[in-house]
């Protein structure tokens, strides 16, 4: 700890060989900024999932005083945006059947 002090310190008194950072941009421009990839995230994150495969597995195990396992579970969640994608545009299809199939009923 009282390296980095001294070190700190030094720095401050003797300056650096470096040149100054640029300027900080305006508090404006900042809030913009982050108000502009805020309004992608949903896109981005959506984007991301479409790309990105895994599998998770989980292992619970239950045991007695003893320590000795008297119960496993294991669950497994496997994430395939190849699969995801067939099966919505299926879901599409039917829903779109069954919206068709009501509108013919109330006429």
């Amino acid at each position: 700890m009282k390296c980095l002090l001294f070190l700190a310190l030094s720095t401050s008194a003797f300056g650096t060989s470096e040149p100054s950072p640029a300027p900080v941009p305006a508090l404006e421009t900042i809030l913009e900024r982050a108000l502009d990839r805020a309004k992608k995230e949903d896109a981005n994150d959506r984007t991301f999932k479409n790309l990105y495969e895994f599998t998770q597995s989980r292992v619970t195990e239950f045991k007695n005083p003893k320590g000795e396992v008297k119960k496993r579970e294991e669950k497994t969640r496997v994430h395939d945006p190849a699969k995801l994608a067939t099966s919505t545009k299926k879901t599409a299809s039917v829903q779109d059947a069954e919206t068709d199939a009501r509108s013919q009923k109330r006429w």
